[in-house]
């Protein structure tokens, strides 16, 4: 109540002595406000409080403390010097103002002409067949994941593939022989699912022309590699197998078909298509390579890896095998991971610190 009250009297002595326009005049502890207080309770001022009166050109007020006016006087004199000082301060704002929107449109103006400059320059840049070349070159890198450095030697060629395989033109082999040997860094799974799927339309339309079963073959193959199981499965599925005469045709067919059910999760008919296999051509390693792979993902891992060592049996390569599974490691749930990892430390410990390497490799 009491801070109310000061606050109250402060505004009064203001209003009294036409100083209320000076926000100090109204503040508690201000030397303004002290003087109105001594004044309003007739307390004679000092020296120093005089000289403040004077300096801040509070005139009536001085001469009121010093007696050389009456209050009404003062009231008049003191109301002119008040209208004077909000006059003047508004004329301060306006003009304050004045400065801050003449200052804004310099501003403005300065920077209109500079991005007037920089329009003139990007779109100079633009047209320019230096800067065309670059953005296509980079725009084609991105598309197909290759965000990180080139090395200066591998530049034009990386470039020659890239446009090549993006106007769905084939790779050639010394093309793909670079990708896969100096240019592997660059051999992303984009650009490698590119290359699947180009070579799987050719090979598709080959066996449209030609009616040979084994571009049909080859074209699922590549299908399947492009993550475009499921066109490698109509495919094969509408030549119709069983009307094949020769068992190495329909042994191939229903393989290449059971690893389409295989990566479509069909898993009943992939080991249904790969028994098939097996029996029709029952000493080639691909039926047998196809059947490990599916009991190895169904976590049947010593029958799984019995199909694999018929297929060593029958030529298929220690290296495929160990590539067939890395591949299904990778692809497994942590408890997979856990049991083929426990499974070959009994029976294959060499592979099995890959798998290891390979899992560390992941997580780092």
């Amino acid at each position: 109540m009491s801070t109310l009250n000061t606050a109250e009297k402060l505004n009064a002595n203001a209003k009294k002595y036409r100083v209320d326009d000076l926000p100090s005049a109204s503040f508690y502890g201000t030397r303004l406000s002290k003087i109105l207080f001594n004044l309003h309770n007739d307390i004679s001022l000092s020296k120093i409080e005089l000289i403040y009166l004077n300096k801040s050109e509070l005139l009536a007020l001085n001469y009121l403390a010093l007696n050389e006016i009456h209050f009404d006087v003062f009231v008049r004199l003191a109301s002119i010097e008040q209208e004077t000082r909000i006059n003047k301060a508004k004329e301060t704002a306006i003009k304050l103002l004045e400065e801050k929107q003449n200052q804004e449109f310099i501003y403005n103006e300065h920077m209109n002409q500079k991005m007037a400059i920089l329009h003139k320059q990007q779109k100079a840049q633009e047209s320019d067949p230096k800067y065309i070349f670059k953005m296509e070159n980079q725009a084609l890198r991105e598309k197909y994941n290759i965000d990180f450095y080139v090395d200066q030697h591998d530049f034009s060629l990386l470039m020659q593939i890239l446009k090549k395989a993006d106007k769905n033109h084939r790779l050639d082999e010394l093309d793909i022989s670079w990708l896969s040997t100096k240019g592997k860094p660059y051999f992303t799974e984009t650009l490698r699912h590119k290359y699947h799927s180009l070579e799987a339309d050719y090979f598709q339309k080959e066996y449209a022309n030609t009616n040979d079963i084994w571009m049909a073959i080859n074209a699922s193959s590549h299908y399947r590699k492009a993550k475009k199981a499921n066109l490698a499965k109509v495919l094969l599925i509408n030549i119709g197998i069983n009307n094949q005469k020769s068992k190495k045709i329909k042994s191939a067919l229903n393989t290449t078909l059971g690893g389409a059910y295989r990566d479509l999760k069909e898993t009943n008919s992939a080991l249904e298509c790969g028994e098939t296999a097996h029996t029709l051509t029952p000493d080639d390693f691909r039926p047998c390579t196809l059947l490990g792979a599916i009991n190895i993902e169904l976590g049947n891992l010593e029958l799984g890896f019995s199909w694999y060592e018929k297929a060593k049996e029958r030529g298929a390569k220690d290296q495929s095998i160990d590539e067939d599974i890395k591949t299904i490691f990778m692809r497994a749930n942590q408890d997979q991971k856990q049991n083929l990892i426990r499974y070959l430390a009994k029976y294959d410990s060499t592979l099995c610190q890959k798998l290891e390497a390979l899992l560390k490799k992941k997580k780092s």
